[in-house]
């Protein structure tokens, strides 16, 4: 656990020295960032179970669509190029922009992967060491838009395309022996609706307000799928400010799917958001609950501190949870890249039943 945690914070110590020797003596706002177009171009160093480490070049592009208007949280295009030790290679441009009065926001999201991941079958009680190695090639395409209806209450719409067009897994292996759907690729294509009530005072890292959206998406062979299911998904979250930079915050999420469910659209658990300390995907199904809280503070001029700790479980569907939950506990540090916008790097150590993960990213996990 100490050499991991080492390893990352070596990372973290080299890119904060490399900022302060660019800096040389100027507030580091003003070397990271440019005041008029608020760029940020930087190495991107990640790590995770699933990637171990991974280099590469990410890009933020902070911005108001409306620079007079200080109620309007701040919008970000954003681009990352990634190659891992996994030989994981992946392609992300995103888009979170928020219009003049906030009547209009904007989620956009496309993504390419090649990527070697582990399958260790279904349900929330396989063992341990019994998986098998996996390679999907994907293309995800995944706008949101979403209008104001009434004060912090949003509708809109969500659509979702992905082509999974190569898989490559061993025959006669747990994909076969448990008929696991959509392990010979395909495409899924769905349209479906977003109601969303936001109250939170910033998009990165919120101090106060609720954050609840809920989302259902059909897909259907006439939009183009050739998988026929339904997915629901329950996002709510709460910030409390205690005390000057300590915060408190708060998140419950569920994943319900039914039907024809291919496995890159499974409920996963684990990963650098929820379940810190699990490989994300150790325990798939169709359905997942998860609940976690997480302590904020300062610590020392960029410098904050977190802990955190989460519960959660996966089903076959909603009337089988036993309430055999698994636990995740963990601890990291941050320091802020801009603090008017409170953007982060993350570095989290979660530890699992059985199980540990390093983390090192960019942004809160919720």
């Amino acid at each position: 656990m100490l050499e991991k945690c080492g390893k990352g914070l070596i990372v973290f110590g080299f890119l904060l020295f490399s900022f302060c020797k660019l800096a040389n003596g100027k507030d580091l706002d003003s070397v990271i960032i440019e005041k008029k177009s608020k760029l940020i171009v930087l190495p991107a160093i990640t790590h995770s179970p699933v990637t171990r480490w991974g280099v590469g070049i990410g890009s933020s592009l902070l911005f108001k669509s409306k620079q007079s208007d200080t109620t309007i949280r701040t919008s970000n295009a954003e681009g990352l190029v990634l190659c891992t030790q996994n030989k994981q290679y992946l392609g992300v441009l995103g888009l979170n922009m928020y219009s003049p009065n906030e009547t209009y926001i904007l989620h956009w999201r496309n993504s390419f992967s090649y990527f070697p991941d582990r399958f260790w079958g279904l349900g929330n009680n396989t063992k341990q060491h019994a998986f098998e190695h996996y390679t999907f090639e994907q293309f995800l395409i995944n706008p949101q838009i979403l209008r104001r209806l009434y004060k912090e209450l949003y509708i809109g719409a969500n659509y979702e395309f992905q082509n999974v067009f190569k898989f490559g897994y061993n025959k006669g292996g747990l994909f076969d022996q448990e008929n696991i759907v959509g392990r010979n690729g395909g495409i899924i294509s769905g349209l479906g609706m977003s109601l969303a009530w936001d109250t939170r005072n910033n998009a990165f890292s919120s101090t106060k307000g609720v954050y609840l959206q809920l989302n259902f998406i059909p897909y259907r062979r006439w939009l183009g799928s050739d998988f026929h299911f339904n997915y629901v998904n329950v996002d709510l979250r709460k910030y409390i400010s205690i005390y000057k930079g300590h915060v408190l915050a708060f998140q419950m999420i569920g994943l319900f799917n039914k039907g024809d469910v291919p496995i890159r659209n499974l409920a996963a658990l684990g990963g650098s958001e929820i379940m810190r300390g699990y490989y994300a995907g150790r325990y798939r199904d169709k359905d997942l609950i998860a609940a976690q809280t997480e302590y904020r503070s300062p610590l020392l001029w960029r410098f904050g501190l977190a802990f955190f700790g989460g519960l959660g479980e996966v089903s076959e569907n909603i009337r089988e949870f036993k309430g055999k939950l698994k636990y995740s506990l963990g601890g990291g540090l941050r320091f802020s890249l801009r603090k008017h916008e409170r953007l982060n790097l993350r570095v989290d150590y979660g530890v699992g039943n059985k199980s540990s993960g390093l983390y090192f990213t960019v942004a809160e996990a919720f």
